[in-house]
């Protein structure tokens, strides 16, 4: 599923974003010229106006474990997890053996100092590791099973 940005521009000079998931940019032209035709929730009803739209995909910027692109509603391909990686950070490979093979937070934690990263945050059920452009985020902490429920990665 993609997800576009679509702009429209009423000649009553109101433009309202809204941001789209459909599968063509057609699609998205489709819902952006229903919503004008509305009136819904719009000033100047009572003119005839004339209406432009302007359509952007908005980009993924995010991949799964494979290099994929990142679906969450894709099963197959919103793994890790959490949000998936950010395809620019340059410590991915690191993410995802802390996160499939190292797995405890404990053990974790060794794995990523001795690799350089430095921790940001650790609370209860959250952890931030950062190094270079990469910030690894660990969610939902099974102490029973030693095994993070979610994990992704941001570039900063």
């Amino acid at each position: 599923m993609k997800e576009f940005t679509v702009t429209i521009d009423r000649t009553v000079h109101q433009v309202r974003t809204l941001t789209v998931k459909t599968e063509t940019k057609e699609q998205a032209r489709i819902i952006a010229m229903d919503t004008a035709d509305s009136n819904e929730g719009w000033e100047g009803k009572e003119y005839n106006v004339e209406t432009s739209i302007n359509i952007e995909e908005v980009p993924n910027d995010y991949i799964d474990r494979y290099g994929n692109p990142y679906d969450v509603e894709d099963p197959n391909a919103c793994w890790p997890a959490g949000g998936g990686l950010h395809k620019d950070c340059e410590f991915n490979a690191d993410a995802l053996y802390a996160y499939y093979v190292v797995k405890s937070r404990e053990k974790i934690a060794e794995y990523l100092t001795s690799k350089g990263f430095q921790p940001l945050k650790i609370i209860n059920d959250f952890e931030q590791w950062v190094k270079g452009n990469t910030q690894i985020e660990f969610e939902g902490y099974n102490p029973s099973g030693h095994f993070w429920g979610y994990m992704h990665t941001e570039k900063v």
